[in-house]
């Protein structure tokens, strides 16, 4: 039996400069905070914990005040900030990144009052060496069910740390661009037990219990912002 509770999502916030079809313009931004407003709006009780600026400015003011959200402060300038053009067939390019303090994000500063959720999930931040350091801490200090996810740079940088990370959780996420990077053309390799989730855009998601995978569809839409 999955115990109640709430989700704990780890990872970042950042300043964005957003450019599609204008003027560029500034926006909150972060996996880890960007994930834990999607699960809010999914329904389900969550709680955010990353470096978070103090004083809040404005920016982040509107996300703060949906989810609690808890981690060292620090100045918003220390926040990574991100360059990210969206082009006319809805794909996004990374023009331009400063990953400010992200790297120094460190499980030690992870309270113990936290760690009472069933779930944790490990957002992609700064490099897969640093979620696996968040792995390797939260199992000792903790028995939640961990997720972890990534993105392209790092699949292409280290595809063997972010296979061990794959391995090393519950739970994974990744897009199909970066299944490819990660198995080539290797079926991936999924534990009993355990989940991997790959986004396949207007094509749905595919769904891997070890041998056994499920596409699940989507219902039509039009990507924004």
């Amino acid at each position: 039996m999955i115990k109640r509770g709430p989700i704990l999502i780890i990872g970042g916030a950042s300043v964005d400069k957003v450019r599609a079809d204008g003027e560029p313009r500034s926006t909150p931004g972060g996996a880890g905070l960007f994930t834990a407003l999607a699960a809010r709006q999914a329904g389900a009780n969550v709680r955010f914990f990353g470096f978070r600026p103090d004083p809040l400015p404005e920016l982040f003011a509107k996300p703060a005040s949906l989810v609690p959200w808890q981690g060292p402060a620090c100045e918003v300038e220390d926040l990574p900030h991100f360059e990210i053009v969206y082009e006319q067939d809805g794909n996004a390019r990374l023009a331009a990144a400063n990953w400010g303090r992200e790297e120094t994000l460190d499980p030690s500063m992870i309270d113990d009052s936290l760690l009472d959720s069933p779930l944790i999930h490990i957002a992609a931040i700064h490099a897969p060496e640093l979620q696996m350091h968040f792995v390797k801490s939260l199992r000792s200090r903790c028995d939640a069910r961990l997720s972890a996810g990534t993105y392209g740079y790092m699949a292409r940088r280290a595809p063997d740390t972010v296979r061990a990370l794959m391995e090393s959780v519950d739970l994974f996420f990744m897009n199909e661009f970066e299944q490819t990077l990660v198995f080539g053309d290797e079926r991936p390799t999924v534990r009993p037990g355990q989940i991997l989730i790959v986004t396949r855009g207007g094509r749905g998601s595919d769904i891997w219990q070890g041998d056994h995978c499920t596409r699940v569809p989507i219902c039509p839409a039009t990507p924004v912002d």
